[in-house]
């Protein structure tokens, strides 16, 4: 049980801080190259991570969908961070 809570306690901490650098990012129009899968994360072996940015463009609306998740092979299912950011 400690296991799996320090693995999904891991993958939370992996999820929340990707999605805390996109927020980050200044230029919204560069944003969308922090879209990666990223297999090797020094400190966290085994686990992945996946950033997916999705821009809603309307007449009313402009933001981007931020989501972000993090694998494992031992996880049973995956955890997923999403926000959406509007256009600044």
């Amino acid at each position: 049980t400690n296991a799996n809570s320090s693995m999904l306690n891991s993958a939370l901490d992996l999820a929340s801080a990707r999605v805390e650098r996109v927020k980050a990012e200044r230029n919204y129009s560069s944003m969308d190259s922090l879209a990666t899968t990223e297999t090797v994360i020094s400190g966290y072996p085994s686990f992945k991570r996946v950033t997916a940015i999705t821009q809603t463009l309307t007449a009313q609306y402009a933001y981007k969908t931020v989501t972000v998740t993090v694998t494992h092979p031992s996880m049973p299912m995956p955890v997923k961070k999403t926000t959406a950011i509007a256009r600044f």
